[in-house]
């Protein structure tokens, strides 16, 4: 009998079609008995002995031919109503040719019957069928109210080597004949008919008019069909028929509704053989589906078109679109996808996503572990991570200004976020050299972009998954998770606690305020002194940054900080600077902060014709900007006096004295975790704590010392640990004031004419 050896060409659903025998009868399927056949008695003829003449066997193999190409067939509507539509079933065997013994085969051949060899064949007989068809384009013609072909294909040389041990060699001794090696493979020969050769893959081919109308007006009436499905590759379409798997119970729901009997019919003819040779199969596949498992049988009917699929990149879901079906390739099975990149403009992308199979030793798995899956099967809030990302990224097209917040940071109270400006035109200004910047297609288009709304819920699905964001803590572009960018929570109430008189704090808010709220201008010069410029002066610690860093949080605008070690001292260098960072505060509506100005505001003088420089150009600068620019100093003393009438308001910062401290103790003490600090008992100790003559960035540094002591000790925060810090500090204070010979910092500072 035949080895049960499998075909290395066997796919899928395919592995058991063409196993019937010939005579089986399948109801839609054109018999011989009702079509007028051209058949060559030589390839059907089945040899009566089991034993015949050699030459006989040689003679029939001679006289095999091999059928004409295949042309594509359109029949009218007219051709095709005169009988009930049919299906036609044609068995298409390939011969490669691999052995000598086949070189006389032809290389395609077609008939109406599964193949096989039969009982007298030999190594050399061809594999075939009983009922041949020489002209397939004829046969149709004359069958001309087939609806669709259906080709199964085999291969020869994987039957001749899967029946190999069916062969008996022949007693040499019954025969006058001379034995040479190209009679060899005539020497041995089958005893009995063997089964049926396997199909290796099947084809449809969708003939008639009323069939392509009825799936035409099937997507007008459900959009969820697609037409162009069908269509495409010259209305052919593979095993095992993903639009067909996908399509099939809406084509059943929706077919009823066509107007056309003879449409009607035709999808009858397509569903039923469907049901018929693939319902099994599909049914498989829907149970295994609904539990959210995947074997590798049915990996490819997971994917239908316009579906949002998922891959993961970096830990991070990656939507896109499916468009299409699968396409199985030479090597590997691919995925039409398209997806939303933003560089500026929105522009849509397409790819092709392999279809790998993991190397696992198990054959079925959750669909959620496969490296690209459809997200209809995920459980696990994908699909709000991709629209909340999405709504994210749309929200920024243009510009927005977001702390940025790692995974597990959220839950530490005390954390500090950084926070990014992301602006992509800006980015691509500033990085017009780089090639990844290349103009980018604008495939979403102005309106659209205009609109306060994204266009659709898988517009956001396909969005990409980063995004540029300039940090304004150290001043550069990263690249950033979209994912992880948070809106502001302003800390409105730093501007209350701040330790200033009522009436300055006042004077500043109302000031910034206005400012913000303001266009007029009232320069007689346009584009002149529209700026507003607080100079805040005073010792060290005394709340002149944290007043800068409050008004930000109170407009709620970027606090752009600059150090004269970010400028430089090079007059032509600071001025370029200096113009670029007040640009881009003029663009991003920044709060700018030039901290420690002392080497921009000092007196000129007649001998240092540098700092003279540097003075005249920030002057320059100063006169034309816009924005809202504060100055810090601890040296007014030394102030030229160029810079009193460009100031619209200076603000003195005194020492602290001990109600000051008191204040700012108590700030800190009740912003601590009442979980790792015993935050009552401090309270009690404030009057204690505020004696020492600390600054304010003396107690806050003080307040974090102790801190890390209490966590280093293992132990929770209380007076004792504030104790062991103070003792150092006062240490050092002690020390310092010796080296300026008893006197306080700002009674040195006082005695050099730096401070009054």
């Amino acid at each position: 009998m035949q080895s049960q050896e499998t075909s290395s060409r066997e796919k899928g659903p395919l592995r058991n079609l063409g196993q019937e025998e010939e005579d089986t009868s399948r109801p839609l399927i054109s018999s011989t008995e009702t079509i007028e056949l051209e058949v060559s008695s030589n390839s059907s003829a089945t040899p009566s002995s089991a034993t015949p003449n050699i030459l006989q066997i040689e003679d029939s193999f001679l006289s095999t031919k091999s059928a004409r190409p295949i042309k594509r067939i359109k029949l009218s509507s007219s051709h095709q109503t005169q009988l009930d539509p049919e299906l036609l079933l044609i068995h298409r065997v390939i011969c490669e040719q691999q052995s000598t013994n086949h070189d006389r085969h032809p290389q395609t051949s077609y008939f109406l019957d599964a193949p096989r060899l039969f009982a007298g064949d030999n190594k050399a007989s061809p594999l075939r069928g009983k009922s041949s068809i020489s002209d397939v384009d004829e046969h149709v013609e004359d069958s001309n109210h087939v609806s669709i072909i259906i080709y199964r294909t085999y291969y020869c040389d994987d039957y001749h080597e899967s029946i190999q041990r069916e062969f008996e060699r022949l007693n040499l001794s019954d025969y006058h004949v001379r034995t040479v090696p190209a009679m060899r493979p005539y020497l041995f020969v089958l005893r009995e008919d063997m089964e049926v050769a396997t199909c290796v893959s099947e084809e449809m081919t969708l003939l008639s008019y009323d069939l392509k109308a009825a799936l035409k007006k099937l997507e007008e009436i459900d959009s969820r069909i697609d037409y162009s499905s069908f269509s495409g590759d010259n209305w052919g379409l593979k095993a095992p028929y993903l639009q067909l798997y996908h399509f099939r119970d809406l084509i059943k729901q929706t077919s009823p509704r066509l107007t056309s009997v003879e449409e009607q019919k035709h999808v009858d003819v397509l569903l039923s053989y469907i049901d018929e040779a693939f319902g099994d199969d599909y049914t498989e596949a829907d149970s295994l589906f609904a539990k959210g498992l995947v074997s590798q049988k049915h990996h490819s009917k997971l994917f239908g078109p316009n579906e949002i699929v998922i891959t993961m990149r970096e830990s991070q879901p990656v939507g896109s679109v499916s468009k299409g079906f699968p396409r199985a390739g030479h090597s590997n099975t691919t995925l039409y996808c398209e997806d939303w990149s933003f560089n500026g403009v929105f522009s849509q992308n397409g790819s092709l996503k392999n279809l790998e199979w993991p190397s696992t030793l198990s054959e079925i798995l959750p669909i959620v572990d496969l490296d690209l899956f459809p997200l209809k099967y995920d459980n696990a809030g994908i699909k709000q991570r991709l629209l909340r990302r999405g709504q994210l990224l749309w929200n920024c097209r243009k510009r927005g200004y977001m702390s940025y917040r790692l995974p597990g940071s959220e839950s530490d109270p005390e954390a500090v976020y950084p926070r990014y400006m992301i602006d992509m035109s800006m980015y691509r200004q500033m990085h017009s050299n780089e090639e990844e910047l290349a103009p980018q297609r604008d495939d979403l288009g102005p309106e659209l972009f205009e609109e306060e709304e994204a266009p659709s819920e898988t517009f956001l699905l396909g969005l990409q998954t980063t995004i540029q964001g300039f940090g304004f803590q150290d001043k550069k572009w990263r690249t950033l998770t979209i994912e992880y960018l948070r809106d502001i929570d302003w800390n409105i109430d730093a501007f209350d606690r701040l330790v200033l008189k009522h009436h300055k704090k006042e004077l500043v808010k109302a000031l910034v305020s206005v400012h913000v709220t303001a266009s007029a201008s009232t320069d007689v010069i346009e584009g002149k002194g529209n700026g507003l410029i607080i100079l805040l002066h005073g010792g060290p610690g005394t709340g002149k940054t944290l007043t800068a860093e409050s008004v930000a949080e109170l407009s709620g605008k970027p606090l752009y900080r600059v150090t004269c070690g970010d400028i430089g001292t090079n007059p032509e260098d600071v001025e370029k600077y200096l113009e670029a960072v007040l640009l881009i505060g003029k663009i991003w509506g920044c709060i700018v902060l030039l901290d420690e100005a002392d080497v921009f505001l000092e007196e000129r003088s007649q001998t240092d014709l540098q700092r003279n420089a540097l003075v005249s150009v920030f002057l320059r600068v100063l006169e034309y900007y816009e924005g809202i620019l504060i100055l810090t100093t601890n040296r007014v003393g030394t102030f030229d006096e160029a810079f009193k009438s460009r100031i619209q308001l200076a603000i003195h910062y005194p020492a602290l004295d001990e109600k000051g401290r008191w204040q700012i103790w108590s700030n800190f003490i009740n912003s601590l975790n009442k979980v790792t600090a015993r935050v009552d008992e401090l309270k009690l100790k404030v009057d204690v704590l505020a004696r020492s003559k600390l600054n304010g960035r003396q107690i806050r540094n003080t307040v974090k010392t102790a801190m890390q002591l209490a966590e280093f000790r293992k132990e929770v925060l209380d007076y004792t640990h504030f104790e062991r810090v103070l003792e150092v500090a006062d240490e050092f204070e002690r020390y310092i004031d010796e080296t300026h010979g008893g006197a306080t910092d700002d009674e040195f500072a006082k005695a050099q004419n730096i401070r009054a």
